[in-house]
């Protein structure tokens, strides 16, 4: 229980059109080549601050890929298998010690750890859940604070993990989700860890943990179109939190306590974009980034113009199935990926980055 409450602890705008750009310090920065054929998902795993991480490509046949970035270049360390068909997979530091592992879930409804020891890789099973799995997901890291992580299975319903002080899984359902979850998101709140959920019926959920790990909440908004995909980040004033939601309808919206009307949410110059990338601890809160086309975007609030602006990056040529931000090359910047089903991943950095090695 102890190690819970620590955990607990540490955890209007105007829509416009497209507009000029605010910024050109991304670019992009090369495609690198993972050899995987059906990309499932792309991940960071943190090593140091000062010595960068891997990105870990999840291929849904069940190989995951190992890629380090050395002397300028990427290139592949390994591949391994978990020997059945993966559907979605995070990172996650389960544990106060720096190590850090892969969650996955499978077609079967498993939910895996990854672990990586002297031996090489293991694998355990954390629980076994109504097949096939729709979503694996984990917190960022608080600080000093371990990571939890929430999966969802075939039916919507949301299962939240974490570690215990005995070593132990713990496992706590999550409050329904009407018409049950297919995505979910979090932010740390001054009362505990947030989460926010959304499904088919375009219901906005949003839950508080409590130091016993009891979660509470309910709807909190009701949009016209099922959710594409969600993000959570702060509004300009970073006065509260907010929700980007991108609808099935080619809607984007910006949903906090100023701004919860289906249409005067709307922020046109984002519409249709999805891939969302909000908020993060190298990430400023009036920006997110996303998918918008073929194109990968970085969208910034104008304090000036009291507008969003869309900052294109560069162009993704194929079928994007997951994106992801943080010091995969190492450094003090961070960049920005894009994965495609047919196994490329397009980098994306600012300037400055090559300085930072």
């Amino acid at each position: 229980m102890l190690s819970l409450i620590l955990l607990a602890l540490a955890q209007a705008a105007t829509p416009s059109t497209k507009t000029v750009e605010l910024s050109t310090r991304w670019h992009p920065a090369g495609t690198i080549e993972t050899g995987l054929r059906n990309v499932a998902s792309v991940m960071i795993m943190p090593v140091a601050p000062d010595s960068g991480g891997n990105l870990f490509v999840v291929d849904s046949s069940g190989d995951i890929a190992e890629l380090r970035y050395d002397q300028g270049r990427w290139g592949v360390l390994g591949t391994r298998s978990v020997g059945e068909p993966i559907i979605s997979a995070t990172v996650a530091a389960m544990r106060v010690d720096p190590d850090w592992s892969i969650i996955v879930g499978t077609r079967t409804g498993r939910l895996l750890e990854l672990q990586h020891g002297l031996m090489g890789w293991s694998h355990h099973v954390i629980d076994s859940l109504k097949p096939p799995l729709r979503a694996v997901a984990a917190t960022e890291p608080a600080r000093p604070g371990p990571s939890q992580v929430f999966a969802i299975d075939a039916d919507g319903k949301v299962m939240n993990y974490y570690v215990g002080a005995s070593g132990r899984w713990i496992s706590l359902p999550v409050p329904p989700t009407d018409g049950g979850a297919t995505h979910i998101c979090f932010d740390y709140h001054k009362d505990g860890l947030l989460a926010v959920t959304a499904g088919p019926k375009g219901i906005v959920h949003k839950f508080i943990q409590d130091s016993l790990g009891v979660w509470s909440g309910g709807a909190w908004d009701t949009l016209s179109a099922p959710c594409l995909d969600l993000a959570m980040s702060a509004d300009p004033t970073q006065r509260d939190i907010c929700i980007y939601y991108s609808g099935t309808d080619g809607q984007l919206r910006y949903l906090f306590s100023g701004r919860m009307n289906d249409v005067t949410s709307r922020l046109p110059v984002a519409g249709g974009t999805h891939h969302l990338i909000g908020k993060g601890d190298q990430r400023r809160f009036a920006e997110f980034f996303g998918m918008h086309g073929a194109e990968f975007n970085l969208y910034e609030f104008s304090s000036d113009a009291n507008n969003w602006v869309e900052v294109p990056i560069g162009e993704v040529d194929g079928t994007v199935v997951s994106t992801t931000f943080g010091p995969a090359r190492g450094g003090h910047w961070c960049s920005a990926y894009a994965a495609t089903r047919e196994g490329k991943i397009f980098e994306f950095v600012r300037d400055g980055l090559d300085n930072a090695e």
